[in-house]
């Protein structure tokens, strides 16, 4: 997960081993107070590769032989793949909703676009349509999240119609 083997994490601290990690360290140091004590903690973290995790950090301090602080055991759980079956499962819900509640699909289909868009944290969609006879694609709908770029994107393209490449066009042949 970290990209760090197995034999370079027994005993060394989150410091040593999680430069760059905020979000550990803060993880990692011992829970107030002086005796025994357990915490649970939930956060979004890069991994090795830059991909974006969920994960559920469990701590538990303990206490040496003389009663003083003795130190910190952790547990990282990556939840990513739970995280976005909920996610999923909850957008699902969301747009059954929307259909349910609407009278025709014209009616359904911006809030429909604005359920996906949030549910997956994007800042733009938009529906597209064919337009047969004349032969291109035409935006129908569309969502955003309101910055001054998406505005200006949005209203330089709202009336645009989208022309396909003649037929074979970029195509690699054998």
């Amino acid at each position: 997960f970290f990209g760090i083997a197995r034999e370079n994490v027994v005993g060394r601290s989150a410091e040593e081993l999680f430069a760059g990690h905020e979000e550990l360290h803060q993880w990692a140091r011992a829970p107030a107070g002086t005796g025994p004590a357990s915490e649970t903690y939930e956060a979004a973290i890069r991994s090795s590769d830059g991909s974006l995790h969920h994960v559920v950090f469990y701590k538990a301090s303990y206490a040496a032989p003389d009663g003083s602080p003795g130190g910190v055991i952790g547990t990282i759980v990556d939840v990513t793949e739970r995280k976005q079956a909920e996610s999923r499962q909850s957008m699902e819900h969301a747009i059954t909703r929307v259909l349910a509640e609407s009278s025709s699909a014209d009616e359904a289909m911006p809030k429909i676009i604005e359920t996906i868009c949030t549910g997956l944290g994007w800042h733009y969609g938009a529906r597209w349509h064919w337009d047969a006879r004349a032969g291109v694609l035409k935006r129908r709908e569309s969502w955003s999240i309101d910055t001054p770029a998406i505005r200006h994107f949005d209203m330089a393209h709202s009336g645009q119609a989208i022309r396909p490449e003649p037929s074979g066009h970029g195509l690699m042949r054998r």
